[in-house]
């Protein structure tokens, strides 16, 4: 799905600001600094016509067209932002997973983990249920689903 490729671009959302410039480019990745593959590409913008191939790998961070970070919190929580759902992700079903990247190991109860769907009218929550949790160092929340815009959120049970 690559239709160009920028370097030396220094942050995502830089790489995500090329993207939206682009008439072709409906989504991109960013190669950060963490990339240990080829750190010859590290700040390597590639601008996408497509989101097929999707895999989670380190180093890599990707998002659509004009995707930008959602408010500064102070906090240690992490946050992933949608922007445009009803251009880019109409029909698209995925699965939101909460990853334990911290030297603490397991999650609990001071992790305080939880998460917050919304599509800008609809809002859902949903927090780690600890009793039930096995000591893993990941957290299926849910799944969704985009309709018309709409962000339909089933939280684990």
């Amino acid at each position: 799905d690559d239709i160009e490729n920028v370097l030396d671009v220094p942050t995502w959302e830089q790489c995500s600001h090329i993207c939206s410039q682009k008439r072709d480019c409906t989504f991109w990745t960013w190669v950060d600094d963490t990339y240990t593959l080829n750190t010859a590409i590290n700040h390597k913008c590639h601008l996408k016509n497509g989101d097929s191939g999707q895999a989670p790998v380190t180093g890599l961070v990707s998002g659509a067209a004009g995707c930008k970070p959602g408010p500064k919190k102070v906090s240690t929580a992490s946050s992933i932002s949608f922007s445009q759902v009803s251009k880019f992700m109409t029909g698209k079903i995925g699965m939101i997973f909460v990853e334990n990247l911290s030297k603490v190991p397991n999650f609990s109860e001071e992790s305080n983990i939880r998460v917050t769907i919304t599509d800008g009218a609809t809002i859902s929550k949903n927090e780690v249920d600890l009793t039930n949790y096995g000591g893993e160092d990941f957290w299926i929340a849910g799944c969704y689903k985009v309709d018309n815009g709409v962000i339909n959120f089933s939280p684990e049970a």
